[in-house]
């Protein structure tokens, strides 16, 4: 087990040395350029740039190696875990904006640093989470090496189903928590997207409903984080400290951030697009009524004294839905704007001065408590993500005015 983590923590550091050294001379330009917080607008095309450019290269200068996960397991941080990928989803929404290719060079260096491979386990839903990226890549190089890993590992799944309803739930098996609707159908779909096999998409849609059926409660419009959690017909189920349902953050933000993505690449005439966007809406007005007044929301959704700080990563990829909704004219500006314009002031309000984002919340599975100087990864992620939506919706606001 050392040996295995050495040898990983090795790779990591080769790879993400190698891939840094591309950004170097950009970095070296910018030197003299100190983008200052308190001069930002973040309600700016240019401001919403330099908040991009300031929270990833803080982190592309402070990428861990390893990862500490609830129980004390010690795991290897590489370029094909969850929590990287989820950092690089975000530099290809940087990406998007600035057509800058030395973003682009960044994640594709990386991703061949591990040869585009996903990660060991086989059926886990979190080694498909780079999968996102590496479609992003295959679109822009056609180069179908890219592809491969993913090819065997989904037509693997799908010649051995194990699906959860027949299979029993088992994160090992199947897609048995409602993070993994972030981490494993976008990446099935934008397979189909690149190739036009109909039966990553066939497939992604029956599995993402099993979990719907698993997780989902019509009555909170709410994802459970997992089978935990679930609370019976008469009430009985894990509760916060003050009775009530636990329903996270990031876990449904996850959810949300991956519907956003299911939504972008489900053809229109595909016949659950309208339940898909159906559940969008339902979540979304759910999530908005749970904004805290400073604009955050909460590691636990319905039990805002059970940890009242404000969490960011959950934060983020609400934001991150709510604006991309209003920019594909599903969510209503006017209903939502405000939400929006709230929750980005909290989010602007998290970042150091020297690009450093708080308030995220460790890896976990559950709600827990956050401390200002808490980060990682996929809080950066988040928040590019976020902010490709907001750039969208200023940048056409000024057009409007021009």
């Amino acid at each position: 087990m050392i040996n295995r983590l050495l040898k990983l923590v090795a790779l990591s550091l080769v790879v993400v040395l190698s891939a840094t050294s591309c950004m170097k001379k950009k970095k070296e330009e910018k030197m003299g350029e100190v983008i200052n917080l308190d001069k930002v607008d973040p309600f700016s095309e240019k401001g919403i740039l330099s908040l991009m450019e300031l929270t990833s290269q803080w982190q592309i200068d402070n990428l861990e190696h390893v990862m500490v996960l609830p129980n004390g397991t010690i795991e290897p941080l590489t370029t094909h875990n969850w929590v990287r990928a989820t950092f690089l989803s975000g530099m290809m929404a940087y990406y998007d904006v600035t057509a800058d290719e030395e973003i682009f060079d960044y994640v594709y260096d990386l991703a061949e640093g591990v040869d585009f491979k996903l990660g060991e386990r086989p059926r886990h839903a979190d080694e498909f989470a780079i999968g996102r990226v590496y479609t992003d890549l295959y679109l822009k190089t056609r180069n179908d090496t890219i592809l491969d890993d993913m090819f065997n590992r989904i037509d693997g799944i799908i010649a051995d189903p194990r699906r959860g309803p027949e299979f029993g739930w088992d994160g090992e098996n199947n897609w048995s928590w409602c993070d993994a609707l972030f981490m494993a159908p976008p990446a099935w779909l934008k397979l189909y997207t690149a190739t036009g096999k109909r039966k990553y998409l066939h497939e992604m849609d029956i599995r993402f409903w099993d979990t719907y059926d698993h997780l989902y409660s019509k009555k909170d419009s709410l994802f459970y984080r997992d089978g935990r959690f679930i609370w019976d017909k008469d009430g009985n189920g894990l509760k916060t400290e003050n009775g009530k349902k636990i329903f996270w953050g990031r876990g449904n933000g996850w959810v949300v951030g991956g519907l956003t993505d299911i939504l972008t690449y489900l053809p229109g005439d595909y016949h659950h697009r309208s339940r898909y966007k159906q559940l969008f809406e339902e979540m979304m007005e759910k999530i908005a009524s749970l904004q805290g007044d400073d604009g955050m929301w909460r590691a636990s959704l319905l039990d805002y004294d059970q940890y009242p700080e404000k969490e960011f990563s959950a934060s983020a990829f609400f934001t991150y839905a709510m604006a991309w909704g209003i920019n594909h004219k599903i969510l209503d500006h006017d209903r939502y704007w405000p939400h929006i314009e709230k929750a980005w002031e909290g989010l602007v309000a998290c970042i150091q001065p020297d690009g450093k984002i708080g308030y995220v919340q460790r890896v976990g599975a559950d709600p827990a408590s956050v401390k200002a100087d808490d980060t990682m990864e996929y809080g950066t992620g988040a928040f590019l993500l976020c902010a490709k939506e907001m750039f969208e919706i200023i940048e056409r606001e000024n057009s409007s005015k021009n």
